[in-house]
Formats: structure tokens, C-alpha cells, sequence
């Protein structure tokens, strides 16, 4: 429906309440269409459309309390779509969409499902259970509306992608596929992410999947591709991964016209990785080769995009950044580097990302401290794990960050799982002496808490209070 401008709203309305009472009454239809007019209610609106400005909200207010006034008691569909007019309040739907009655809820249309759902899964700030979908899932059930395409897709990314509740995406696969729908982009791109992210996938499925695309023509981007490697890396077909992601990009060219996601660089360095323990034992070392030389080869390509979308952004004088985090995508291939046994390519990779911090000094991620802990253990080497601590973890401005000064200093491991765990692991891999580390460790774990402790003395000090 297209809507009537605000001011035209106005305008009929002033006029309709001029008409005197005998000669017309107002309904609650006639509130709803006026509401309608403002928001448009849809799918569209629900999921792609930002939020509505403060004078829209002010009129849509002010109509339902005229019609409180009048005594006229709002239906579900006014509901619902006092519901949309307040989708930038996430937390405030939830709550209202909590205090509606089962029959109101049954009432009300696909599209308000479809604003709860979506903001479930994407707006609110707080664990997805698969409680809370099944809910939704059952209003929706009882209400004897018709799923959209867009309740489908968001009903596979909540089950599948966010749940792994595999139960539900073998109820909801068939019904989708059942359904009288006209599929879309991305509509194939949920299915395809719930399938691969239940267990290892359903291989009848993904056929099925990959043969309605084809069949239908579908233009492959960026989230079905990645659907596709995600089921065959769930799948232990690594090298599967790394074809389909080379094929599609030469068969679309304009795939990646936006930069490569995380997500798909990501699932190239594992599919790298996990090459070699995909064959038989005696093929293995030949297939490590293969995996170091493609991971190289991706390693340069996305560089060179990088370097790429930089240049472009400032000479545009854009603010546009890459898609994908440089230093991230440095930092699993280095990872990757480790498990393919290249400790070389490791250290110098490793090392060239040290450098260009250098010249924008920040305190190392999570991400950064633990990949060079893996890389100071894995020759199980006391003197290099000892200098790797004391020069970049043991430093004020890295405990600083890392330590909670209202907590008190012993009762914090905040470097437990960033740092001792993989340091562990990696020196027992590499065989070395699990006395000799345990006792490196402890003797450094000492060092960052009197550290720590000099930092936050406070903390300290209350914590000796208590005893």
C-alpha cells in the first residue's frame, strides 16, 4: 500500500473530526488505516527499513491515545503496529509483545511475528534460546497466518545458524520447501547456513539446496557461498572449501566487489589447515605442501585487496573501511602457519605484524597475545617463552587493560585462557618437559601479579581488609 504523506494525514483527520457525531463515528478500522498510512507495515519495513523519525512515533501516539479517549479499544492490529512504530526500542517490543494475551497475539498479522523475530535474533543484547523461538513459533502456528519468506529465513537463522537445534531446521526445511513461496537470494543462503550449522549437515539437503539454485539460476553471493563452504567445512571436506570459494568467484565476478567477509576468510584459513588430516597418513606431508602454498596464495590475494580498498577509500576521501579486520585475517593465518608445521612462516608473519603496530603503538588483542604465546611454546624453548612474557604481557599498559581494578587482584585470571592455557598446549605438542613449564609458568604468573598488584593497590588492600 502507498501510504499517504504525513500532512495529508493531518489534514483528513482534522477534517474527519469535524464532522459532527451524528453524522459519523469513529472505529477502530478507521484509527488502524491511519497508522497503516504512517508506518507501512511489511516485511520491508520490519527488516530492512531504519527506524521511524520522532514525528511519526508523535503522531502515531497521539492517535491511539485520541482513541482511548473516544473509548474505542484497540484491536491487535493496533497493537501490532504500535509494536513497529517502536522497533528502535528493541527491549521495549519484547516487553510489550510479552504482555500481550494469547488471543491478542493470535490475532495479530505475519508481519508483527515477523518484527519480534527479527528483533530476537538481531536487535537484542541477550543469549537466543530456543525456548523463545519455539514460542514464537508456536503464536504463529495458533494465529493461522502464512509464513512469509522472511519468517522462514529468520526462523532457519535463529534454529540453525544461532541454535544448532537440528530438530527444528528438519521441521522447517521441508515446510519451507513445501510452501507455494517464490525463493529469493536469501532465502537459499538461510537454508543453506541451518543445514551446515546442525551437526555435520544433511547432505540430501544441501543436493536438493544446490540443485533448486541451479536450477532456478540464482546469482551466487557472498552469504550462499559462504552457506556452501560452511557445510562442507562442518562436513570435513576441506578441500571442497577452497573450490567452491575459487570457482564462484571466477564464475561471479562481481562476488566480492565489496571486500571478502571474515567469515569466508576464515573458513579458507581452517579449510587450509585441516588439509593434510583429510588424507591418508602417507599423503599427508605432500598435502601440507599443497596447503602452505594455498594459503600463501590466499594470504597475498586478500593482502592485495586490502592495499587495494586503502588506496581506493583515500582517494575518494572515504571513511569506508575493508570488510575484513587486516590484522585478524594476518593473525589466523599465522595460526593456520603453526598447524601446518611451518614455524618459519609462522615467526616472520608474526613479526611483520609486530612492526606495523610499531608505528601505532596499542596494547595486543586477545587474539594477538595468544596467537604469540603458541608461537613462544611451540619449541618448548624457557628462555623465548620467558622474553615473549616479560616484553609484552608483563607491562602496565597491557595489565592495565586486562585486569578489573574493582576486583581484587587474586581473585582475577584474566590471561588464563589468552595466554597459560595456549602456552601449555603448544609446549606439550612440541614435546617438551610438562615439569619444566608448569614451573616457567607459575614463576611468570607470580611476576604478573606482583605487577598487577603495584597497579591496583586498592583492590589489594581490600582484599587483605577482609581477611
Amino acid at each position: 500500500m502507498q501510504g499517504l504523506p504525513p500532512a495529508m494525514i493531518d489534514l483528513l483527520y482534522k477534517t474527519m473530526l469535524a464532522i459532527p457525531a451524528q453524522r459519523f463515528v469513529f472505529s477502530v478500522l478507521h484509527f488502524n488505516h491511519f497508522l497503516c498510512h504512517l508506518l507501512d507495515p511489511s516485511d520491508r519495513t520490519v527488516s530492512a527499513a531504519p527506524p521511524y523519525p520522532q514525528e511519526i512515533r508523535a503522531r502515531c501516539s497521539q492517535l491511539v491515545e485520541d482513541m482511548t479517549n473516544l473509548g474505542i479499544e484497540p484491536s491487535p492490529e493496533t497493537q501490532a503496529l504500535l509494536l513497529l512504530a517502536n522497533k528502535d526500542d528493541p527491549k521495549a517490543v519484547l516487553a510489550d509483545f510479552e504482555k500481550l494475551s494469547n488471543a491478542t497475539r493470535r490475532a495479530m498479522p505475519i508481519w508483527a511475528f515477523n518484527l519480534v523475530l527479527h528483533i530476537r535474533i538481531h536487535d537484542i543484547d541477550e543469549p537466543l534460546t530456543k525456548r523463545k523461538l519455539w514460542e514464537i513459533y508456536t503464536h504463529i502456528g495458533r494465529s493461522g497466518q502464512k509464513p512469509t519468506l522472511l519468517t522462514y529465513e529468520l526462523l532457519l537463522e535463529g534454529f540453525g545458524t544461532r541454535c544448532k537445534d537440528e530438530e527444528a531446521v528438519r521441521k522447517l526445511l521441508p515446510k519451507l520447501m513445501a510452501s507455494e513461496l517464490t525463493w529469493r537470494r536469501e532465502t537459499f543462503a538461510a537454508a543453506l547456513r541451518a543445514n551446515a550449522n546442525c551437526g555435520a549437515g544433511d547432505e540430501r539437503w544441501f543436493n536438493r539446496l544446490d540443485a533448486q539454485m541451479r536450477k532456478r539460476r540464482i546469482h551466487i553471493d557472498a552469504p550462499i557461498l559462504n552457506g556452501i563452504m560452511r557445510y562442507h567445512l562442518n562436513s570435513d571436506k576441506p578441500r571442497a572449501v577452497i573450490r567452491s570459494y575459487l570457482a564462484n568467484t571466477k564464475r561471479f565476478e562481481d562476488l566480492m566487489v565489496d571486500g571478502t567477509p571474515d567469515e569466508t576468510r576464515k573458513m579458507l584459513v581452517e579449510a587450509c589447515a585441516a588439509l593434510p588430516r583429510s588424507v591418508k597418513p602417507d599423503d599427508a606431508q605432500g598435502v601440507r605442501m599443497e596447503a602452505l602454498e594455498t594459503l600463501v596464495s590466499l594470504h597475498d590475494r586478500f593482502r592485495q585487496e586490502d592495499d587495494d580498498r586503502t588506496s581506493a577509500s583515500h582517494s575518494t576521501s572515504s571513511s569506508a573501511s575493508a570488510s575484513c579486520d587486516a590484522a585478524l585475517w594476518d593473525l589466523l593465518c599465522v595460526r593456520a602457519y603453526l598447524v601446518l608445521d611451518d614455524h618459519e612462516g609462522a615467526v616472520n608473519l608474526y613479526r611483520t605484524l609486530v612492526d606495523r603496530d610499531a608505528t601505532h603503538p596499542r596494547v595486543p588483542s586477545p587474539l594477538m597475545l595468544q596467537t604469540g604465546a603458541q608461537l613462544a611454546a611451540s619449541r618448548a624453548d624457557a628462555t623465548v617463552l620467558e622474553t615473549f612474557v616479560r616484553e609484552v604481557v608483563e607491562r602496565p599498559d597491557v595489565l592495565t587493560v586486562y585486569y578489573d581494578p574493582a576486583v581484587p587482584v587474586d581473585d582475577q585470571e584474566p590471561l588464563e585462557d589468552v595466554l597459560y592455557e595456549p602456552v601449555l598446549v603448544a609446549w606439550l605438542d612440541a614435546g617438551g618437559d610438562p615439569d619444566e613449564v608448569v614451573a616457567k609458568l607459575a614463576e611468570l604468573r607470580a611476576v604478573e601479579k606482583r605487577i598487577a598488584g603495584e597497579l591496583f593497590p586498592a583492590a589489594v588492600k581490600d582484599e587483605e581488609a577482609i581477611r
